[in-house]
């Protein structure tokens, strides 16, 4: 479930924070063996440069504790940091990304969280998303969106909504999956040399990501507000 981190350390590539959305315990084993392997070392546990916290709930007091053991010297070239979490705290989601921004080079971050929808749009649109349980990437579908024509986009736009007659449920994952592409799409944007074009179409991105989370909001609007943010933005 985990072969594009895997590629990006192989590669020599590997992003300074992963958000794998995923219950804990289904990527735990595969994820221990690959954090030993970016380490150099035969498993995890009890190595010096290894941290990991694993709780239902993760709270503010969490996000404060992981900021003090990444702020400590490490023994080798790189520190990792596991945090499983089923759902994460508005306070500690803001801390959580001042500790993703400050951290230097050399430091990864991995949330395990089935709760995505929970973070942060800001917090998001910082870290290298990967859906294990559908193993799907909004990364590699952000990619593909930005290379279509206008008018190829907004068919394609068109699997991030509702279908008729959703119910509440469907629409409210239409939403969460609307979410993770806008936030694969503003990462892509932040790769480019920014222009003010480039800029304004960030803000809308940050907009649209923010109306979002607001369950009264017409997700065929924000799509398509996305779709004109992208059109002047590229």
């Amino acid at each position: 479930m985990l072969e594009e981190i895997k590629s990006h350390h192989l590669n020599n590539k590997l992003h300074h924070a992963y958000l794998i959305v995923a219950e804990p315990e289904t990527v735990r084993g595969e994820l221990s063996e690959l954090c030993a392997d970016i380490l150099g070392a035969s498993a995890v546990i009890g190595h010096p440069d290894y941290w990991s916290h694993a709780c239902e709930f993760f709270r503010i007091e969490d996000a404060l504790s992981l900021r003090q053991a990444q702020a400590t010297t490490g023994f080798g070239s790189r520190r990792i940091f596991v945090i499983e979490a089923r759902s994460v705290g508005h306070e500690a989601t803001d801390a959580l990304l001042k500790t993703v921004e400050d951290a230097p080079e050399g430091k990864h971050f991995f949330l395990v969280t089935p709760g995505a929808d929970s973070l942060l749009p800001t917090l998001l649109s910082r870290v290298y998303r990967i859906d294990a349980e559908g193993g799907r990437s909004y990364e590699v579908e952000a990619k593909k969106f930005l290379a279509l024509s206008s008018k190829e986009r907004i068919v394609a736009m068109e699997r991030y909504l509702p279908k008729k007659n959703a119910t509440q449920e469907d629409k409210k994952v239409s939403k969460r999956t609307l979410a993770a592409f806008v936030s694969a799409l503003t990462r892509e944007l932040h790769q480019e040399p920014l222009t003010l074009k480039r800029a304004r179409a960030l803000e809308a991105f940050e907009m649209v990501s923010g109306y979002l989370n607001d369950s009264g909001a017409a997700t065929k609007l924000l799509a398509e507000h996305a779709i004109l943010a992208v059109h002047n933005g590229k």
